[in-house]
């Protein structure tokens, strides 16, 4: 929602604020006069221009004006919801359905000749008519004000041309009605995006994962929830000498699962058929390299225990052409 803006009939600008977490516009209006009766959400120009290709899709917002019911919410004059201009014409859509107070409000028109009127004349409008609007849209409002005693107004939750992308911070509910409604994504306050249709997290952050960020991740352990994932200590708690794939707690001692080539309580050593030393700084175990005769090694140096020629301990696997028999 970035670039969008409040407005008074007058086109005077009402301050708002982009939260650019939820891609929400929020405006605070408990300082306005009474006799402030209409104001507008104005899409910024990248939503204008050209949206011929728009014709037949559909124009889906939310809005929300906050405040207290029991206070004394009351309905302003109904009026458009939505104005198109361009081409010297002023096109209106008025909602079949009023909001509530303090609830959040889902608008959706198709963008069909049938659900639009010319503004002051009310007169039908031609197909002709809005294809040459959205050819050249100066300019897009969209009703913010519908109650008295508002104390906030928002807009926001769809993105794209159409609005028909969910912004970041939200995903479409397939089995709300239409073609579903976006919702906050679950991420555990976690990740800030997740998968448009599906609701996977994306980037789940303090080294946690999960589709929706509810575990530690691959060679972490602890809880998630609480934000205290930390690297295993197996056998070290450093990037560069962790070898599990995970591990847990057990009555105060940590219990390690150990990667393929690794072994030990804490993956301290190599497993058969593997060498190299994992508590030096930076080391590792590697598979023994013994040219198919064998799969076992000295566990520190690699070199390999044929098990046909007990006597051949060369790791290069270069055999050179004798010169006399024995």
């Amino acid at each position: 929602m970035r670039g969008w803006h409040l407005e008074t009939p007058e086109e005077e600008e009402v301050l708002s604020v982009l939260n650019t977490v939820s891609n929400t516009v929020v405006a605070d209006v408990q300082e306005l006069p009474p006799a402030v009766q209409t104001l507008h959400w104005v899409a910024p120009q990248t939503y204008l221009g050209n949206r011929v290709s728009s014709y037949g899709g559909f124009l889906t917002y939310q809005s929300k004006s906050f405040g207290i019911p029991s206070e004394g919410m009351i309905l302003v004059a109904r009026g458009p919801d939505i104005e198109l201009t361009g081409q010297d014409m002023n096109l209106i859509h008025v909602a079949p359905h009023a909001p509530l107070p303090d609830r959040l409000y889902q608008g959706r028109v198709q963008l069909l000749e049938g659900n639009w009127r010319h503004a002051g004349t009310n007169r039908p409008v031609s197909r002709e008519e809005l294809m040459m609007v959205l050819a050249d849209l100066v300019a897009l409002k969209i009703r913010a004000l519908y109650f008295t005693q508002s104390q906030r107004l928002s807009l926001g939750e769809y993105t794209g041309d159409s609005c028909e992308r969910c912004a970041p911070g939200f995903y479409r509910d397939r089995n709300r009605p239409y073609l579903g409604s976006c919702v906050p994504c679950e991420c555990n306050g976690l990740a800030y995006e997740c998968e448009d249709w599906t609701g996977k997290c994306l980037n789940c952050q303090y080294n946690t994962a999960g589709d929706r960020c509810e575990r530690c991740k691959e060679g972490y352990y602890s809880n998630a929830g609480d934000r205290t994932c930390s690297l295993c200590p197996c056998p070290f708690s450093v990037p560069s000498n962790s070898f599990a794939v995970g591990c847990r707690n057990v009555f105060g001692s940590v219990e390690c699962f150990c990667k393929p080539g690794y072994a030990g309580v804490r993956c301290e050593s190599c497993a058969p058929g593997y060498y190299g030393n994992p508590l030096t700084p930076g080391g590792r175990c590697r598979p023994c390299n013994c040219n198919g005769n064998s799969n076992d090694c000295d566990p520190s140096t690699g070199v390999c225990r044929n098990a046909l020629e007990p006597g051949d301990t060369s790791t290069d696997g270069q055999c050179r052409e004798c010169d006399n028999c024995v």
